[in-house]
């Protein structure tokens, strides 16, 4: 504590050196002066005014020193120990001393502050960030900000809103110079000055509309950058005042929004946080309270006339752009300004992409969020929005095609069942010529959605089924369209093109789901069954964890069953393997082999309508491919036989041979050797046969449905426009028959040879005759070669297989004369069978061409010289050869009744043994020989 004497003296120094300071003191008796004012200060509150008031003239000098220096930087720089000093003293005040020096010194530091920056920054034009690099560089400049920050900090609640009333009266007084303390100081209230700088804009906007508002748009902006979240609170209040609240009609509040908008207009930097805000607390209900509040803006902001601006303002959104155009596009039908304001935002970005130009919208268009909206957009039921999304997508397309392909692959996995509109978002989006330079490329899309296909197919999830689905429901819907021609925009086979050229990938599900459900058919899964490989192990898996919230297989196997078709359907709609599609080899054997599967993966459908469709279209795939490619109708046949024959025997009636298992308790060769008792070294060589074999059974399971369909799909391979490509087709279905049937390689010629000769090959006979009485449905296949002569030919040495079989048995039932025929079902059924179809391939002349209706009534000796005197000889005599048929005008296949009529001594026997039976057979003697010899007898006309 100074004395009364010691502070008088101090008084007395300082009032006697303060006029003098405009001469220039020595450096010793300045400091002498600050340090007395400092005392002063301290001690004697009645002088803290004036003492206050040197402090300025102080930091007023260092001030000056330093403009000059910046302006010239010549010699040091200017020494601010005095500054230095100053500023410690008065922060010791305000951290040690009462707490009513923060609020003094802070009111004095910002209006020294405000003056300083006024005087010295005329003829300058900076902005906040130039004005903040230049003043921090004064050390007197920086002390005062400093030294207000600390007060700040220091102050009670209560003292707040004061100091803040003084920070924006000082800005009020000299802004512009001032704004950059504004914007330094905001920090320490970020919030209150943000809220008190909008409402100080919005009271000039009120006052003047035009008003460019620079200070406060400078100074918001500057606190953006560290305070956004701060100046989205204020700006969300601000907002929900005007908007949710009640509106109180007056002029600050209408002008609100106007101002808001100007604001956007004057900084790309508060346009983001205003939109963000605007979107975040938008919604249908505000619609009305904004209409009626517009008709109270400004002229000059009334919605139709600030529509070129707005475009503007909607070109430079960094993020959230695309919600706001959407947003737009929502209300856009019921509103015209908005639909003006959404065209004409469109036509810009569409000129920016043919001038390949950027902006921020576009960069928006392509980030992620963008476009999982502009997806769930494109499906809309609003139009508007629809159409507005495919546009937005097309023109983001050029600067990332990834988007346009991906759009393609999302929105060919939706379902349009309940919403059609989001097919039509399709179909307009794939021709990809709106606001776009060039049309892009919709291969890699499809592709992608195909890939998701073949990924699904292979994890077993049903969701990717679904979507799989969905994918082949859209591409076939497209396919029908474009084959219509009634779409203004797939009118030129785009689709079509663009998915033969996926064909590859499509025979790779359809493989896929179809070795899967034919396992499925013929091996279901269930708990008794055992696992046959680890998709179905894995599936088990997850049962046995999940129980009944697991995968749904019943949904699952159903809609693979619908992909199955569906793929069917697009392949038939797309005319694959038809003269118009290039095909590489390995797709043309695929495309065959896959064809004949699906053929007969549907023989097993239930539903009589859904087999009869899918049977149907399989014969139209077979056609195209086998009519163009001969390469591709052999192997269809093949498959079709083996199909026949092995895979797929069980729908045609076939049937094996009893297998007898062996005894659980059978020993092995080697124990049984190990036990054999004997003084020489000798190998036991087992058990030797299971004793006597089980009688064959005659196949009563042969469904006439099932036979009808497979000889239609033989047919199908065969048939053409062109009749010797049609002969063709049966002869090479007899050639198989014959590769497949009979054992061996040998003896496979046309000729019938000796009787006796049969002997050499009985074992091969006897083998093809068990191969037709396994497999009935050969015996239809052979009536459908024979009514396309001569293919029949090819397949002789089946027919003398045959022959030779029953002849054979025939012969031995001659032990016993009477053989009743229930006894010998199976044998006169293959006995006229072979009859018949001999007799349809015209191998047989009359009258042995009707020996087919007169065997039931002959007895086994009667039935066994038939085959030998009439059959066998005559077709030793007579090879079955193409050479015996002529061509008639319509390009058909005829043997000529008069020069193949037989010898007497082929018929003669047939003759003698129905003449002993006249009672029963006098009908049929009349017919096949009384009339045909009379018509012989009955003299020609000249």
């Amino acid at each position: 504590m100074t004395s009364n004497k010691s502070l008088l003296a101090e008084l007395k120094y300082f009032v006697n050196g303060v006029p003098n300071l405009h001469r220039g003191l020595p450096a010793d008796v300045s400091a002498q002066l600050v340090k007395c004012s400092l005392t002063l200060l301290e001690e004697l509150s009645t002088s803290r005014e004036v003492i206050l008031e040197y402090f300025a003239m102080v930091f007023d000098e260092s001030v000056k020193n330093y403009v000059a220096y910046e302006r010239e930087p010549q010699g040091t720089p200017p020494d601010d120990e005095l500054v230095v000093s100053i500023q410690e003293a008065l922060e010791n005040l305000v951290t040690k001393g009462p707490a009513a020096w923060a609020p003094l010194i802070s009111s004095w530091s910002l209006r020294i502050l405000g003056t300083l920056s006024n005087k010295y920054s005329r003829g300058r034009v900076m902005d906040i960030g130039s004005s903040c690099t230049l003043w921090l560089g004064s050390n007197a400049m920086r002390s005062l900000l400093g030294l207000a920050a600390l007060c700040f900090s220091k102050l009670y609640s209560k003292d707040t809103d004061d100091c803040i009333a003084t920070l924006l009266s000082t800005f009020v007084q000299n802004s512009p110079h001032f704004d950059w303390v504004v914007a330094r100081l905001g920090g320490c209230f970020p919030l209150k000055v943000i809220s008190k700088i909008l409402q100080c804009g919005l009271r000039g906007f009120v006052g003047n509309a035009n008003s460019t508002l620079d200070s406060e748009v400078g100074i918001l902006g500057y606190l953006s950058f560290a305070y956004e979240s701060d100046l989205k609170f204020a700006l969300k209040e601000m907002l929900q005042t005007v908007l949710v609240k009640n509106f109180a009609s007056t002029q600050p509040q209408i002008s609100t929004i106007p101002y808001l908008l100007h604001l956007c207009g004057m900084s790309e930097i508060l346009l983001q946080p205003i939109i963000n805000v605007f979107l975040d607390i938008f919604n249908d209900a505000l619609i009305p309270s904004l209409i009626d509040q517009a008709q109270l803006w400004p002229q000059n902001f009334k919605p139709q006339n600030i529509v070129p601006s707005l475009t503007s303002l909607a070109l430079k959104l960094k993020s959230d752009a695309t919600k706001t155009i959407i947003t737009l596009a929502k209300i856009a039908d019921d509103h015209a300004w908005c639909q003006d304001l959404l065209e004409s935002i469109l036509q810009e970005l569409e000129l920016m992409v043919w001038e390949v130009r950027s902006c921020q919208l576009l960069n928006d268009l392509i980030r992620d969020n963008s476009t999982e909206l502009l997806w769930q957009s494109c499906i809309s039921s609003n139009l508007m929005e629809q159409q507005t999304a495919i546009r937005l997508l097309l023109l983001a397309s050029p600067q990332s095609p990834f988007i346009f392909h991906q759009t393609v692959a999302k929105l060919l996995e939706n379902s349009y069942v309940v919403n059609n509109n989001g097919f039509g978002a399709l179909v307009r989006l794939l021709p990809s010529y709106h606001g776009t330079p060039e049309p892009l490329q919709i291969k890699p899309g499809i592709e992608m959605a195909l890939e998701r296909l073949i990924l699904g197919s292979t994890r077993k999830r049903y969701e990717y089924v679904a979507t799989g689905l969905n994918v082949l429901k859209n591409l076939v819907s497209l396919i029908k369209l474009e084959k219509l021609n009634t779409s203004t925009h797939l009118n030129q086979s785009l689709v079509t093109t663009t998915t033969n050229e996926c064909i590859s990938k499509i025979l790779i599900i359809q493989s896929m789901l179809l070795k899967r459900n034919f396992r499925t058919i013929r091996e279901p899964i269930d708990d008794d069954t055992q696992c046959v490989d680890v998709d179905t192990i894995q599936y088990k898996k997850l049962k046995s964890k999940t129980g009944n919230h697991g995968i749904d297989d019943v949904n699952q196997t159903q809609t693979e069953k619908e992909q199955i078709h569906l793929i069917a359907n697009l392949l038939d709609l797309l005319e694959v393997g038809g003269s118009e599609i290039v095909l590489g080899m390995v797709d043309v054997i695929k495309l065959a082999q896959l064809t004949v599967s699906y053929f007969f993966w549907s023989l097993y459908e239930k539903n009589p309508v859904e087999r009869s469709t899918a049977v149907n279209r399989a014969y139209s795939m077979l056609t195209r491919q086998c009519t163009i490619r001969k390469s591709s109708r052999t192997l269809a046949l093949r498959e079709l036989l083996e199909g026949a024959f092995f895979s797929y025997s069980d729908r045609f009636g076939a049937h094996s041979e009893t297998n007898y298992e062996s005894k659980k308790d059978t020993v092995s060769l080697m124990k049984l050797n190990q036990n054999h008792c004997s003084i020489r070294s000798i190998l036991h060589a087992g058990i030797i046969g299971s004793g006597l074999q089980a009688p064959m059974h005659v196949p009563d399971n042969l469904d006439p449905e099932m036979q009808q369909m497979y000889l239609g799909a033989i047919a199908a391979c065969c048939k053409s426009e062109d009749i010797p490509t049609t002969i063709d087709g049966f002869s090479t279905v007899s050639l198989l028959l014959v590769e497949m049937v009979s054992t061996d390689v040998m003896y496979n010629g046309l000729p019938w040879p000796d009787e006796d000769f049969t002997k050499v090959t009985m074992e091969r006979d006897l083998q093809i005759r068990r191969t037709f009485t396994n497999a009935p449905i050969l015996w239809g296949i052979l009536g459908l070669v024979a009514t396309y002569r001569p293919a029949i030919c090819f397949t002789s040495v089946l027919l003398r297989a045959l022959c030779a079989s029953v002849l054979n048995q025939w012969r031995a039932k001659t032990v016993d004369k009477y053989q009743a025929i229930a006894n010998n079902v199976e044998l006169y059924d293959t006995t006229k069978k072979l009859l018949e179809v001999m007799s349809m391939g015209q191998l047989l002349p009359p009258p042995l061409s009707y020996l087919h209706t007169v065997i039931d009534y002959l007895d086994a000796p009667e039935i066994s010289v038939v085959l030998k005197e009439c059959i066998w000889n005559y077709m030793k005599e007579n090879v079955p050869s193409p050479v015996l048929y002529g061509v008639d005008s319509t390009g058909l296949h005829w043997r000529d009744s008069v020069a193949a009529k037989p010898y007497p001594i082929f018929v003669d026997p047939l003759r003698n043994i129905m003449q002993r039976k006249l009672p029963q057979l006098g009908t049929f003697y009349h017919q096949m020989f009384v009339i045909s010899e009379l018509s012989e007898n009955v003299p020609k006309k000249n």
